[in-house]
């Protein structure tokens, strides 16, 4: 089910400029509406940075998850709080 979701998504560029507010702003709007967005980056804007920690980075400031992550791209999940048993 992940899979086909994860192939109909859509997706944000991130250029030279980083992870501006702005930015930050779109991928959070795609979030609400189909709960899965990919980004990819620009290996210009990823020079000199540690992949795995931009990933992480960019997921906590706009309250998401890290579903997959491969080469320049990151596919987060909407971060949804489990209901309380």
């Amino acid at each position: 089910m992940k899979q086909k979701a994860i192939e109909q998504f859509f997706v944000v560029r991130v250029g030279k400029s980083g992870l501006t507010e702005g930015l930050l702003k779109q991928v959070n709007k795609h979030l609400k509406f189909r709960n899965i967005v990919k980004v990819k980056f620009l290996p210009a804007f990823m020079k000199d940075k540690d992949k795995k920690k931009v990933a992480q980075e960019l997921a906590d400031s706009i309250h998401a998850k890290v579903l997959r992550r491969v080469g320049f791209t990151v596919v987060l999940e909407k971060n949804v709080p489990k209901p309380p048993k």
